[in-house]
C-alpha cells in the first residue's frame, strides 16, 4: 500500500474533526492538484495502474472516475478556501 492512501485518510481525519480548515483545504488542493495530472498522463497514455486507494482491495484501475473525483475535491477545496479568504 502506498503512502497516498494515507495521505488521503489523514484528509479524511482532518476534514471530520475539523482540524485547522485553512491547512485542510490547501493541503487537499495541493495534493488534488498533483495527483491529477498523474492520473491524467496514465489515462491517456492507456496504462493500466490500480487506484492509491482501493485498487490493491479490489483491482480498481484508474480511469476517468478517478480524474472526476480528483477534480472535484480540487474544486470543492478551492471554494472553501476562497470563502475563508
Amino acid at each position: 500500500m502506498t503512502i497516498y492512501a494515507f495521505i488521503e485518510l489523514s484528509l479524511d481525519f482532518a476534514f471530520l474533526s475539523g482540524f485547522n480548515p485553512l491547512l485542510t483545504n490547501a493541503v487537499t488542493f495541493a495534493v488534488m492538484s498533483v495527483s491529477i495530472v498523474g492520473v491524467v498522463q496514465s489515462v491517456l497514455d492507456k496504462r493500466k495502474i490500480r487506484c492509491a486507494c482501493l485498487g490493491d482491495v479490489f483491482n480498481l484501475p484508474m480511469s476517468t472516475i478517478t480524474i472526476i473525483e480528483d477534480a472535484l475535491m480540487i474544486g470543492m477545496s478551492a471554494v472553501m478556501l476562497l470563502t475563508m479568504l
